[in-house]
């Protein structure tokens, strides 16, 4: 029993959109045989948790660990994907508004750089992402709670679409370029390579986040403090962890101040969506398919 059929359906739809698009452009990928091995060993624990051992909490877990490994490398393809068509950039114009903000980007990164201490732990709240997710999976699957799964879902996957559609309206190399650090940044390259146009093969297992506006990171850090809502001790933690690592972003990510306003947009937009539709067919009185629960499961309260 596969416990995510509309979202793996989901996540199909895209990869064929990613597939067709690269066919049309060009663009193709060297797959090495580790690269799926993460996401096969999560599929095979999701059978044997379900079938052998009966530990349905433990299978939703790890089918739910798989699904979010597909959705990653679905969407980090298309964001080359949208990264290759090349639309003028408009870092000038981002760094214009950040300088009518009153914001300083130079200022606030040397005085970072300048306190060790301070520099260290914006860096690690930076990278604590990938294990809120982790950790989001494990806690929810083994509270049983798949409404709360399907609805951190379904927003993740809203502001995915959103970013990657707004890194082709607003195309920028970020802040790294604009102020000559480029040394820092892994991602400019490989931008600077899609929208030359020219050797579009990449391999699967180097690719890196390429979206710079909106800030992708500011969105995350967003959705999950709305994500772990009603877990007491647990969000009050994640609300403190995301809170600090609000202000890495400019100086981890590259980013200019106006990305991670428009990384609180996509937010809003995709948590605004996905209870929007939820309503809609609670009203409908429709089944759960994409339920997108705007309280989550009440066992995760």
């Amino acid at each position: 029993m596969i416990d995510f059929p509309v979202e793996w359906s989901g996540v199909a739809v895209l990869a064929l959109i990613d597939a067709w698009w690269a066919h049309r452009i060009g663009f193709s990928l060297t797959v090495a045989s580790a690269d799926g091995l993460t996401l096969m060993i999560a599929l095979v624990a999701a059978v044997l948790l379900r079938l052998v051992l009966r530990q349905n909490r433990g299978s939703l877990a790890a089918e739910f660990f798989a699904l979010s490994a597909a959705a990653t490398t679905v969407f980090g393809i298309l964001s080359y994907l949208c990264c290759a068509v090349a639309n003028p950039l408009v870092d000038d114009r981002l760094l214009a508004l950040d300088r009518a903000l009153g914001f300083d980007w130079l200022f606030w990164f040397r005085l970072i750089a300048a306190h060790p201490a301070a520099e260290r732990v914006l860096r690690l709240a930076y990278a604590s992402l990938v294990y809120q997710g982790l950790y989001a999976t494990v806690l929810f699957g083994l509270m049983g709670a798949k409404d709360r799964l399907r609805e951190l879902f379904w927003i993740i996957f809203v502001a995915s679409v959103l970013t990657v559609a707004g890194s082709v309206v607003v195309p920028a190399l970020g802040a790294y370029d604009a102020f000559g650090l480029r040394h820092l940044s892994d991602y400019i390259p490989d931008m600077e390579k899609l929208r030359a146009g020219g050797d579009l093969h990449f391999e699967l297992g180097n690719l890196t986040g390429i979206v710079t506006f909106p800030s992708f990171h500011t969105t995350m850090a967003l959705v999950y403090c709305y994500g772990f809502r009603g877990t007491k001790s647990i969000a009050l933690l994640a609300l403190a962890l995301n809170m600090v690592m609000l202000p890495a972003i400019p100086f981890n990510g590259g980013h200019y101040l106006v990305d991670m306003i428009g990384g609180a947009a996509v937010a809003a937009a995709a948590i605004l969506i996905a209870r929007g539709v939820h309503a809609r067919r609670l009203a409908a009185g429709t089944p759960a398919g994409l339920a997108l629960a705007a309280t989550g499961d009440r066992r995760s309260s």
